[in-house]
């Protein structure tokens, strides 16, 4: 039967027996404190959350296994005493018990049953520690070496210790409840007086004195005088004296003095508070405003369940009662910003001497850290990053967690053998390994990388760390833990790869990259960089200035608006000219960058590429017959396919007509024109496209530039039985174009257009500015186009006319994307086809 956690086994007879077990399991699975049932072999068959979690252990693992079996550090004489009295004794026995490997004190209540033994516990480090501290605070007190008085507000000795009355000379009845005054040189009281004075003004008094013994000897004493208090109230003062007749200064500091100065530093980060019975707060420590926010005045009067988090209130049970608190507690508040922080709480419950009230004292503890840690350790352990290790020193025995076991390939719960571990070492690796594992015994601390082949085959790189813990002085156990660093190492190989590649492809395509520090106006140019501009700008400081001077004139304003453009922290993707000074020849750049912007949105830096296109560009221009086509091998496989298959059928008739006779060769004549006609019109158009022009871009009137090719088109339209009706309205936006090359796009439209109406039609040719750019389109009533082929209308050679190339469109395409446009098809079979062309308007510049 499982519930959050609860592991615990019950038997199926429903006796009285039974049903008051299952009811205190129900009550203890929620307690706040820790509880588990021993049968009568000491044997667990029930653990509670909270036991688990002050155990450090899975209570669910707990369950059938011996107590004394799991936890061996427990076999001290006093808890076996304890736990052996409650079972013979068959009643109540409550002790505490500390345990030395973890630093923690824990009290106990064993609760005898027939059938075994149920326990209650809980940490109460803190409190024994307190207790423990008042003891020595006791035994200081008595034991020290120097005279220490406790003085009366009225003036009377109230306490000395033993080294006080051998000090004076005197019995304790002689002495106390007498006046100081009665013991220092009269000559001394106004010394003595003022140092007194100091500790009623709240301040410590020092001042050296002389002191008549009984026996009538004076002795030199150094005196420290501090105000004692409660509550924030003078009660007396402490008065520890120093016989300093052979040295006249002093050596150190009195202990007691030391220690509470270190206590009152140790609990200076944390936050005090009292509590009324209520929730009210009474005082909160000035630490509040450091951690929370708050101020300690605009807390105080207030609930101190209104700052908890709501999960918290529900654990303790609501909003009463404050007894809740008593103990330990994790719990989250409300910081004054609204986040919440995890803070450790410690309350006990104290009855004020002056107004006999009961209130709540309590520590606020930050765990905000410690919360973080616990968090990492489990995200990691749940992505099997890592496992834990213990080996036992003193029984020689090795203990994983199931997530070494998973980290080796290991089947958990496997023996681990010394022999079977090391057959799983990597053979290159078993020599620097076995010998510090056959040493673990000696050794302080390990920290070792290595490989192991799993069960599978598989190589995996480990790092094991582990450090000694001792127990009264002797080694008791290592701990440590496994990590598996072979996906880190992959990625970091990996890593090293990809910056090599980079840094060959750079060199090899000539790539050169630059970083900006806008902030200091410092630039970073790579060696590359260097090469492709100007080798002898290789300074030690670079500036913008230095780039302009090479850049061609015509240029230089496109390239101060991209370099604005990067300052509002847009990316730049531009090409530019630069002139070399030593022969003026030009050369074609390509940059790209992206600014890097800090929290505030303000760019920062910039960081970007340099390509020298040059050649991509004077390849470019020499195979104009694709106008601007980038794929050159693409168009020339393409035109060696569509030109071979007329030459060998010409090729094939030329031989035929050697023989042929002569009724068959007229035939064959017809053929052969066919194909050269096909040859003549592929390459016509080739011809029409690699005719070159010279390159002219300024602002153009789309509008005219329609006109034209609409008049143009006038008679062949007529021809075709096809009407033309063109809706360009007067004053549309100008765009920045090559005047020549996009009338050669309008023509391909048009005539595309045509040649889909066979039989005549209608052909409407439209123009109007739409989303900061100018629409045209050409509408027809042809038959349409499939979807299918549709969308290979952009590639190379494709075609939806019997005869047709296809380069019509391609170099369409290519022209419209060098103006930084689009064309989009519409079309519907059986309706026409509508073809848009969208181009970016002039803005002035």
């Amino acid at each position: 039967m499982k519930s959050k956690g609860l592991v615990y086994r019950v038997t199926t007879d429903t006796d009285e027996m039974d049903i008051n077990r299952l009811q205190l399991i129900s009550v203890m699975e929620h307690s706040s404190e820790g509880f588990f049932m021993l049968d009568e072999e000491d044997k667990f068959i029930y653990v509670n959350p909270q036991a688990g979690f002050l155990l450090f252990r899975d209570p669910r693992e707990l369950v059938g296994k011996s107590l004394w079996e799991e936890f061996p550090m427990a076999k001290t004489p006093y808890f076996t005493e304890k736990h052996a009295e409650a079972k013979e004794s068959q009643q109540l026995v409550v002790y505490e018990s500390y345990f030395a490997h973890t630093d923690i004190y824990y009290e106990f209540k064993s609760i005898p049953s027939e059938n075994g033994l149920a326990v209650i516990f809980r940490d109460v480090t803190q409190r024994a520690k307190h207790a423990d501290m008042e003891r020595r605070y006791r035994s200081l007190f008595e034991r020290h070496p120097d005279a220490v008085y406790i003085v009366t507000p009225d003036g009377m000795i109230a306490n000395a210790n033993q080294a006080a009355l051998e000090l004076l000379g005197y019995k304790a009845e002689e002495v106390l409840l007498f006046s100081p005054w009665l013991f220092i040189d009269p000559e001394d009281t106004p010394v003595v007086a003022g140092c007194y004075e100091d500790v009623i003004q709240g301040r410590a008094g020092h001042c050296i004195m002389r002191v008549i013994r009984k026996d009538g000897v004076r002795l030199i004493t150094e005196v420290t005088m501090l105000p004692m208090t409660e509550g924030g109230e003078q009660v007396g003062a402490y008065a520890i004296v120093r016989d300093i007749t052979e040295v006249y200064h002093v050596h150190k500091q009195l202990q007691e003095s030391e220690h509470r100065y270190k206590m009152l530093s140790e609990n200076a980060g944390d936050i005090i508070t009292y509590l009324s019975l209520d929730g009210t707060f009474q005082y909160v420590s000035p630490a509040i405003e450091r951690l929370l926010g708050y101020r300690p005045d605009e807390v105080l009067g207030t609930v101190a369940w209104s700052y908890f988090h709501s999960e918290c209130r529900e654990k303790l049970g609501g909003n009463a009662p404050y007894s809740a608190l008593y103990g330990i507690q994790t719990c989250r508040i409300r910081h004054r910003n609204g986040r919440f922080i995890w803070f450790e709480l410690s309350y006990q419950s104290v009855v004020d001497d002056r107004d006999g009230q009961e209130r709540l004292v309590g520590v606020w503890r930050d765990i905000t850290e410690r919360k973080k840690a616990e968090q990492h350790l489990l995200q990691a352990q749940r992505l099997r990053r890592f496992g834990s290790w213990e080996y036992n020193i003193a029984e020689g025995n090795v203990r994983w967690s199931d997530h070494s076991y998973r980290i080796f390939g290991f089947h958990p719960g496997t023996p681990l053998t010394m022999p079977f571990f090391s057959a799983h070492i990597h053979p290159e690796d078993v020599g620097s390994v076995m010998p510090v594992l056959e040493s673990l015994h000696t050794v302080e601390e390990i920290d070792l990388r290595y490989r192991v082949i799993r069960p599978d085959g598989s190589v995996r790189h480990i790092h094991s760390y582990g450090e000694r813990m001792d127990l009264h002085g002797e080694p008791y156990a290592i701990f440590g833990v496994h990590c598996d660093l072979t996906e880190h190492l992959q990625t970091e190989a990996e890593l090293h790869r990809s910056r090599d590649s980079l840094r060959m492809a750079q060199q090899l395509a000539g790539l050169g990259y630059f970083e900006w520090d806008i902030a200091n106006d410092q630039w970073i140019w790579s060696d590359e960089i260097y090469e492709l501009l100007r080798r002898e700008y290789h300074s030690p400081k670079q500036t913008i200035q230095q780039l302009m001077e090479i850049v061609h004139p015509e240029d230089r304003s496109q390239v101060e608006n991209a370099i604005a453009g990067a300052l509002s922290g847009n990316k730049m993707d531009l090409m530019f000219r630069i002139v070399k000074s030593e022969d003026g020849s030009i050369r074609t750049m390509h940059a790209i960058s992206q600014t890097v912007c800090n929290s505030q949105g303000l760019p920062i830096r910039v960081f970007g590429t340099v390509h020298n296109i040059t050649e991509q560009k004077q390849s470019e221009e020499r195979l104009r017959q694709s106008e601007k086509l980038s794929a050159a091998g693409q168009l020339a496989a393409g035109i060696a396919h569509e030109i071979r298959n007329p030459l060998t059928a010409l090729k094939g008739f030329a031989k035929l007509l050697r023989h042929a006779p002569e009724h068959n060769r007229e035939r064959y004549f017809e053929i052969m024109q066919t194909e050269f006609n096909r040859i003549e019109l592929i390459l016509g158009e080739l011809l029409v496209l690699a005719k070159p022009q010279a390159l002219m871009l300024k602002p153009n009137d789309i509008g005219s530039i329609l006109a034209e090719v609409a008049e143009l088109f006038g008679s062949q339209a007529l021809l075709h039985n096809v009407q033309v009706k063109a809706h360009l309205p007067s004053g549309l936006p100008l765009v920045f174009c090559e005047r020549n090359q996009i009338k050669q796009v309008f023509v391909n439209m048009m005539k595309n257009a045509i040649e889909a109406m066979p039989s005549g039609g209608l052909l409407e040719l439209n123009a109007a500015a739409a989303d900061g750019g100018l629409q045209i389109s050409f509408a027809d009533q042809g038959g349409g186009i499939p979807s299918d082929r549709l969308a290979k209308i952009k590639e190379p050679f494709f075609t939806t006319k019997e005869h047709g190339t296809g380069l019509g469109l391609m170099v369409s395409f290519n022209i419209i994307e060098e103006h930084k446009g689009s064309i989009r098809y519409e079309s519907v079979l059986g309706q026409g086809t509508t073809v848009y062309i969208t181009l970016p308007v002039w803005n002035g510049q």
